[in-house]
């Protein structure tokens, strides 16, 4: 099994123990690297542990064969390519009297991207993508699209007619550290802050600062490292976003600039009901489905979702996309999850992206016995697809992070019912892709096993063979 994985350098004086509970005594939350006699003298208890989390990509007997699809070639299934595994160790510093030190937090990231097949194929009428203000320069031939941009708009689509990278989904790990006073991490990454960190310059003082062991919660996300794609946000309004939500369900897309119920940023409950959240709060959490997990309750907030320019490794010219991002809790851990998805309805005439979401999604625990049944490990036949489909408590979760590209059935399982029966707006009768903002998350709960017992699980948590 190729997984790949890599740990993040720590000072020198940082230990090679990734868990612990540590008694900390300070009402001051910040960062660093591990100095002074702080530990010795703390008087409260924290959660310092993590554990790899990463979403799951589809049950193949469910969701069909990758890049499978009609007889026709109308409508195909892409799953989640290998999952990148990194060991990042966040730091908090705190001060007790004349004492005070750095003490490390572990921190775990997993990634994976999703490829296609010709993007462009069945979505024939292609329109002029928004918004690319930092390539305008002299337009020649006068019809009102920069000579660059047109360029990098030909550069595009030819990317996307090949096997193009449409989407990455991530899942970062630290603890759910609180601290007397009142601080905790979770108030150190807001919903503004996380946006800005994963659409900023990778090369700014905060990624120097990041790699000294100074003032960042976790380097993975200060030096934008979480994603392989670069991430732009989308300032001058040419797009937006707009949330539809029923009963039963919700769906975002991305809308034009002028359109009066287009967003800047949207907060998504999946139950239909007010999120709350802003730039600044992530707004209330419901609870997750974490069924026999062996650990804690789980919960979630709303996810957030705005318009972005991503540029994959080897993308010629940044596409429009939709980034998504949410907060979930599980076993004394904060999972920060998310990613981003091409925005079909931005480069082509009567398409669309939908992210769709019915309920807060699930989130399911499982041990390093359970991943045993990943791949050649599974003596019993009972398979780890068949473990997590007892574990979930709705048959779509079993469709995973899979993305359904092409024209969409309404009655398709991968469809929830609550968007089928009316919120979608007669999108899904057009051509674009179909994602789960819900897809569920599976989190090792062995926050104590070792590094190796933690690479080798982030790896096989999706169930996606490498």
């Amino acid at each position: 099994m190729g997984h790949r994985h890599t740990t993040e350098p720590t000072p020198s004086d940082a230990r090679a123990t990734t868990t612990r509970r540590t008694l900390l005594a300070t009402g001051a939350l910040a960062v660093g690297g591990l100095s002074g006699c702080l530990g010795r003298v703390a008087g409260a208890v924290t959660e310092t542990g993590a554990a790899p989390a990463a979403f799951y990509a589809g049950d193949r007997r469910v969701t069909g064969a990758d890049g499978g699809g009609d007889a026709d070639d109308t409508h195909r299934a892409y799953h989640p390519g290998r999952t990148t595994v990194r060991h990042v160790p966040s730091r908090i510093r705190g001060d007790l009297g004349p004492f005070s030190g750095r003490l490390d937090l572990d921190g775990w990231t997993t990634s994976a991207g999703t490829r296609a097949q010709n993007h462009n194929s069945s979505r024939s009428n292609r329109t002029e993508p928004v918004a690319f203000d930092e390539f305008e320069d002299d337009d020649s031939d006068g019809d009102g699209v920069g000579d660059g941009t047109e360029e990098d708009v030909e550069l595009l689509f030819d990317y996307l007619g090949d096997e193009p990278t449409i989407a990455e989904r991530f899942v970062v790990s630290v603890p759910d550290a609180r601290l007397p006073g009142g601080a905790a991490l979770a108030a150190e990454l807001t919903p503004a802050r996380l946006v800005a960190y994963l659409t900023g310059d990778p090369d700014d003082g905060l990624c120097r600062r990041a790699r000294r062991g100074e003032g960042v919660v976790h380097r993975d996300i200060a030096c934008r490292n979480v994603l392989s794609a670069r991430l732009v946000e989308e300032n001058d309004k040419g797009r937006l976003v707009r949330v539809r939500t029923g009963p039963d369900g919700a769906v975002v897309t991305g809308t034009d600039g002028d359109d009066p119920a287009g967003a800047a940023m949207v907060f998504v409950a999946g139950d239909g009901r007010d999120a709350g959240g802003d730039a600044d709060d992530w707004g209330r959490e419901v609870p997750l489905g974490a069924a026999r997990s062996g650990s804690d309750g789980a919960g979630t907030t709303a996810t957030l979702v705005c318009p972005v320019f991503a540029t994959p490794p080897d993308c010629p010219a940044p596409m429009p996309a939709l980034l998504h991002l949410r907060r979930c809790r599980h076993d004394g851990q904060l999972l920060f999850v998310g990613g981003w998805t091409v925005d079909d309805g931005a480069l082509y005439e009567d398409a669309a992206t939908l992210l769709v979401a019915s309920g807060a999604g699930e989130l399911v625990g499982v041990s390093p016995a359970d991943l045993e049944r990943v791949g050649g490990g599974d003596l019993d036949g009972d398979g780890y697809g068949d473990v997590l489909a007892r574990r979930f408590a709705r048959d779509r979760s079993r469709h995973g992070a899979t993305l359904f590209s092409g024209v969409h059935d309404p009655a398709a399982a991968y469809v929830p019912r609550g968007v089928a029966d009316g919120v979608a707006d007669g999108s899904l009768a057009r051509v674009g892709v179909v994602a789960a903002l819900d897809a569920p998350v599976v989190h090792l709960v062995a926050a104590g096993a070792s590094n190796e017992v933690k690479f080798k699980a982030g790896a096989e948590l999706s169930g996606q063979v490498n």
